[in-house]
């Protein structure tokens, strides 16, 4: 099933609610530890990395660089974190979705193997016809994640405050988006208009 939210009005909920999924990943000392591993920043004279998210490819400004240059200490974010910082976490992907004409979600009728696999197959399907349509697609995977966590009982790296917050957060997400816990969560993407990528992945 494809679950569409358009407009102003939802497309504001449900940004909130992905910038502040953000935050808790840069803020929780795993989920930072497991961000920052994928993210590769180019060296002079080394070739590309063919794994992991390349630093150039995702079409950051000079500020939100240097933003995530800082983020990568550990002991900053931690610092941020235990006194309630952190907001400006979530203005990154907030404004991202905000300039986006609709943001989706992909889901199956179970939880099984076979249904992620189909899953999986159909999402490659919708990304390759909205490109052939002229349609930017970016998927956002964080908060999927997280959710994830939360289903799967899977909730000893979040503390009492994270878990909460989480939650909260979970409930706020289906009221846009109303998927029960047997369904699974293939893809949770934006759709916009933008011109074609500054680089591109060597994948």
């Amino acid at each position: 099933a494809l679950h569409l939210l358009e407009g102003k009005g939802l497309i504001g909920k449900i940004s909130a609610i992905i910038g502040k999924g953000d935050r808790l990943r840069f803020l929780n000392r795993e989920l930072h530890a497991e961000l920052m591993e994928e993210i590769r920043w180019p060296k002079s004279g080394e070739s590309p990395s063919r794994d992991g998210l390349d630093v150039d490819t995702l079409d950051l400004s000079k500020t939100d660089r240097i933003a995530l240059q800082l983020c990568q200490c550990w002991k900053t974010m931690n610092l941020l974190g235990r006194f309630g910082g952190g907001q400006g976490l979530e203005k990154h992907s907030r404004n991202r979705i905000q300039s986006s004409s609709a943001v989706g979600l992909l889901t199956m009728p179970k939880r099984s193997p076979q249904d992620y696999l189909q899953g999986g197959r159909a999402a490659t399907r919708l990304w390759l016809q909205a490109t052939g349509l002229g349609i930017s697609f970016q998927p956002i995977a964080a908060l999927s994640y997280l959710f994830a966590r939360l289903l799967d009982n899977e909730t000893r790296v979040f503390n009492e405050n994270e878990l909460r917050e989480l939650q909260g957060l979970h409930g706020a997400y289906r009221q846009l988006l109303p998927v029960d816990d047997s369904q699974a969560e293939i893809l949770l993407f934006r759709l916009f208009y933008a011109a074609g990528p500054a680089k591109r992945s060597v994948r």
